[in-house]
């Protein structure tokens, strides 16, 4: 399947600014995904506004995310004998954490990166983006949330598990969101990402309570 990249050509080879040479490019890889549109219902509304107000969009979505995400996780624990009631606190700070950080970084992260190496073919561009992604994904999810979790004075026991789940969960969400999601669509999909990484850590027991 071919990949799809909003900065396949260079903006400025057709003497356009940036910002309606993206645009443009956008709406072109729309239609060549199939569909000539977004679907309709919630989730058109949704991609709308993911486009008309991407930061806003982003930061509601990822902290709408890690917070179902936790809510999941910890269900499943409860059910599966690992925690013995429903903590409110963890909760909130997962919400915070999408809100706060998740996704304002994933926005600007995602405008820096489709502003960046035009020249590249499409292929090394997609290869690129991987490489500076997975890292910057690591570090976020990771680092910066292990020590903002032990801050709040939660857990910092089981940090093992945190790792294994991003080396396995980041590199083939973000293989697959360069090489299969349309452009326009790719920093929505990341912004659904916190659901399952949020769930997948709350429901192992990696950030639960001593």
């Amino acid at each position: 399947m071919r990949a799809i990249d909003p900065n396949s050509s260079s903006p400025a080879r057709n003497g356009s600014s940036p910002s309606r040479a993206s645009s443009s490019m956008s709406r072109t890889n729309s239609a060549r995904g199939g569909g000539g549109g977004p679907p309709g219902g919630l989730v058109g509304k949704w991609l709308e506004a993911s486009w008309s107000h991407p930061i806003s969009t982003s930061v509601a979505t990822s902290g709408a995310m890690c917070g179902l995400g936790c809510g999941i996780g910890q269900a499943i624990a409860i059910a599966r004998g690992k925690q013995r009631s429903f903590e409110a606190r963890k909760l909130g700070f997962f919400i915070l954490f999408g809100t706060l950080i998740s996704g304002p970084l994933c926005h600007f992260w995602f405008k820096y990166l489709h502003s960046s190496k035009t020249s590249l073919s499409v292929k090394q561009l997609i290869l690129y983006k991987m490489c500076m992604d997975i890292p910057h994904k690591m570090s976020v999810f990771g680092l910066l949330f292990n020590l903002l979790y032990t801050l709040q004075k939660l857990d910092s026991k089981r940090f093992k598990d945190n790792f294994t789940l991003n080396v396995n969960l980041w590199p083939f969400a973000i293989w697959f969101n360069y090489n299969f999601v349309p452009a326009q669509m790719q920093e929505a999909f990341a912004s659904l990402l916190p659901l399952l990484w949020s769930a997948a850590l709350c429901s192992k027991g990696a950030v639960a309570s001593s």
